[in-house]
Formats: C-alpha cells, structure tokens, sequence
C-alpha cells in the first residue's frame, strides 16, 4: 500500500518509473473495462436486469414466433428473448472428460437446428438430445441456431463452466 501511495506522489510531481507506469496502465485498464460494462448493461449500472433487447435481435426471434402470436407487445417479446435461455437444458457432472447432455426443450423434427458447443465443434441436431466430452476446461458458450428461410437464427443460448476433476472426484 505504502508503495501505491509512494507511486502516486511520483505520478503527481511528474516522475515515471516502472511502479507508476504499471499504475497508470492499472487504472486505464480500469476506466475500459468500467465504460465496457456501462455500454453492455445498456447504459445502466442501478438496474441490471432489464438490459434492453437490441432491436435488430428483437426483429430476429420475432420472425421465429409463430404468426398468431406476432401481436405480442414489446414488453412481452422481452420476457421471451429471456426465456432464450430456458431452452437449453444442459445436464452432467460438468468436468473435464465426463458427459455433458444438452437438451433442446423447444425442439421440432420439422425444423433443422445446429448447435455449436463453444469450443470450434458445430453438429446439425438429429434429435433433440445431443452430448459432448469437453477436454479442456473453461467457459464454453453453447448456442443453438434454428434454419429460417435460409439462414441460421439463434435460438438458444447458455454458458457452462467445465472444470478439472477434483483428486478425490477422480478416485471416486
């Protein structure tokens, strides 16, 4: 703390070495990443969880609802871009070389779906269950896209954190 403190009388009386260049890099890097999350919390730090739907998305599943149901208010079509999420229901042990199984609760063998696990691996869905051995750990974003006129429309997306097995999850 001492040495912060020394570092920021040198940064005011004009004088830069090493400590103060990295403390000047920390606190830009600071300013970024605190202007990134304003932008990605749509302008709003009080209330996180109404984050505004992008219009051009909003346009996007909208054309996925059927067409009775296009006369949903804007308020509505936001509580199900929300329910994007739901969709996707992801089931195992969540580590390194076990089983992952992810399901597609909206699945309809009329339509074709692509699922892309978030690790360079795609696979068209033949059934609304598919599964995956994950090798590496992290955070993978798995994303399911549906083929409307074409093209591929998101459907659904979740993340899932794959972790190293424990010593004694290992022995077990």
């Amino acid at each position: 703390m001492e040495q912060t403190a020394q570092s920021l009388r040198d940064l005011r009386k004009g004088v830069l070495n090493e400590r103060s260049k990295d403390l000047l890099l920390a606190f830009l890097i600071a300013i970024i990443g605190f202007a990134g999350s304003y932008l990605v919390l749509g302008k709003s730090f009080r209330n996180a969880q109404t984050v505004e739907m992008p219009e051009q998305d909003l346009q996007s599943y909208s054309n996925l609802i059927s067409t009775s149901d296009s006369q949903l208010s804007l308020h509505e079509q936001k509580s199900v871009y929300q329910y994007r999420a739901e969709n996707l229901l992801v089931q195992g042990s969540m580590l390194v070389g076990g089983v992952t199984r992810i399901t597609n609760l909206a699945f309809n063998p009329q339509n074709i779906y692509l699922i892309d696990y978030g690790n360079g691996i795609r696979h068209r869905m033949t059934s609304s269950v598919m599964s995956i051995r994950y090798q590496v750990p992290g955070l993978y974003l798995l994303q399911c896209y549906v083929q409307d006129n074409q093209s591929w429309k998101l459907q659904s997306a979740v993340t899932v954190t794959i972790r190293k097995p424990q010593k004694h999850e290992a022995e077990n």
